[in-house]
């Protein structure tokens, strides 16, 4: 190894060092480059996640309403199989009453 430096070789390693250092900076741009893009995509994608999340709260909605509907017909068919079962109560003690008429007449 040399133990001394001249300017020239002082120069050449000040040169050789720059140009590293300008390759280093390009890989930062090349870096800062991408995360910018990812930050982008990140923004989109938010975007995205916000426009997903209304469109749940249309769906929650709409279930919420058929839910409610669903109730309805339910009170509804509840109402209608009790008036059912009552005309079928009357129905049946009618032809119990008759027959009872009948077998006590044929008596």
């Amino acid at each position: 190894m040399r133990s001394t430096w001249t300017d020239s070789r002082l120069d050449d390693f000040a040169k050789h060092t720059d140009q590293r250092f300008d390759a280093v900076d390009r890989r930062f741009d090349r870096v800062d480059e991408a995360i910018r893009g990812v930050r982008a995509e990140i923004v989109g994608v938010r975007s995205e996640i916000g426009g997903v999340r209304a469109e749940i709260g249309g769906v929650r909605a709409e279930i919420g309403g058929v839910h409610s509907e669903i109730g309805g017909v339910r009170a509804e068919i509840g109402g209608e199989l009790l008036a059912l079962h009552r005309t079928i109560i009357r129905v049946g003690a009618g032809i119990i009453l008759t027959l009872v008429g009948v077998i006590l007449t044929q008596l």
